[in-house]
């Protein structure tokens, strides 16, 4: 059977189609750059704004002082991270308000402070167990507002609770639960709320204000999830989106709240003893925390090394990042297990 011989028109047709199917692909191949360029470009920029924020912005603290008042007031302060913030503070001018659990250990941090050469001012302290807090104790915060007024210009909200190591939800007990929602949530809520009048100022004072600083978790902000320590997590979630809240309330009232969200930090909570290159010690994220306070974005993280790491996490699917977090939660509570295990055979 013979084979008909192709027309003109067919051939004509052949190459149009041919030649639609080139530019079809072409388009695909522009649009599928146009969208890896922009998200590239995303990712790049949000690398250069991490660099800028922790190496090449201006420090506000020095005006925070200057305009807002001679006190700042830190929570969780006779040790770790809340020591090296009140000893920073101190420092730079600042009459500083310690406000831990531990009474002996506040008149230590006292001690140390005004001990520091250089510095002049006031320091004072308040005992109060977060944990256990009742109305009186919030009062007597209150009461040292009342007396300071107008010269609070600093707050940072930096005590804090974790888990005594992963575990799951349901192995928590109840006084535990309990304790994570009052040291995370109701101090921070309640201690701004005894403060802020101060911080605001007089009616008269048309030129106060001052900032709050709340100290948050990569564990409710950086990761999309921390399984086995489910309540801290979700206790920090709280304190973020309370943060950006107030933020807009207050604004018109020039105070000022941002959240600053850590990773790892080497701290007695974090149960890390010595200080790494992605975990820094107190003191070196107190010193870039100070460098951010007061300057945007509301939430942020201040150790530029955080930020990269926020930054590459934004890159990876959450399923792949929930997978990575659980496994190493799982081989955390695995370890902490196997230790107390044998912290009770000693004891038999």
């Amino acid at each position: 059977m013979a084979v008909p011989r192709p027309t003109l028109a067919d051939l004509k047709a052949a190459m149009t189609a041919f030649a639609q199917s080139i530019q079809t692909r072409e388009l695909a191949l522009a649009a599928l750059a146009f969208v890896g360029f922009v998200v590239v470009s995303k990712y790049l920029l949000s690398l250069l704004t991490c660099i800028w924020r922790a190496f090449l912005s201006p420090a506000s603290l020095p005006s925070i002082r200057r305009k807002h008042g001679s006190w700042a007031v830190v929570t969780g302060a006779s040790d770790g991270i809340g020591l090296e913030y009140a000893i920073a503070l101190r420092k730079r001018g600042f009459n500083v308000l310690l406000v831990s659990r531990t009474e002996s250990k506040l008149k230590d941090a006292k001690e140390k402070l005004e001990a520091l050469p250089n510095t002049k001012g006031s320091v004072d302290y308040i005992a109060i167990d977060f944990a256990k807090a009742t109305d009186k104790d919030y009062d007597k915060l209150s009461a040292f507002g009342d007396k300071h007024m107008g010269d609070v210009a600093l707050l940072v909200n930096n005590v804090g609770m974790s888990y005594p190591h992963a575990m799951f939800f349901h192995e928590l007990d109840a006084e535990t639960i309990a304790s994570l929602i009052n040291v995370n949530v109701v101090a921070t809520t309640r201690v701004t709320h005894a403060l802020l009048p101060a911080i605001m100022g007089r009616a008269t004072d048309a030129t106060k204000g001052g900032v709050v600083l709340n100290i948050g978790s990569g564990a409710a902000t950086a990761l999309p999830s921390d399984p086995l320590y489910s309540v801290y997590a979700g206790s920090k979630a709280y304190v973020q989106q309370w943060t950006r809240s107030m933020a807009v309330e207050y604004r018109a009232k020039k105070v000022t709240f941002q959240l600053q969200a850590p990773l790892y930090v080497a701290t007695k909570m974090a149960k890390i003893r010595k200080a790494t290159f992605t975990a820094p010690s107190a003191r070196t994220f107190v010193e870039s925390s100070l460098g951010r306070v007061g300057n945007p974005p509301i939430v942020t993280t201040p150790y530029w090394v955080h930020g990269v790491l926020w930054s590459i996490l934004n890159t990876i699917p959450e399923t792949a990042v929930d997978y990575a977090r659980m496994s190493m939660c799982l081989s955390i509570r695995k370890r902490a297990l196997k230790k107390k295990a044998e912290k009770e055979k000693e004891k038999k």
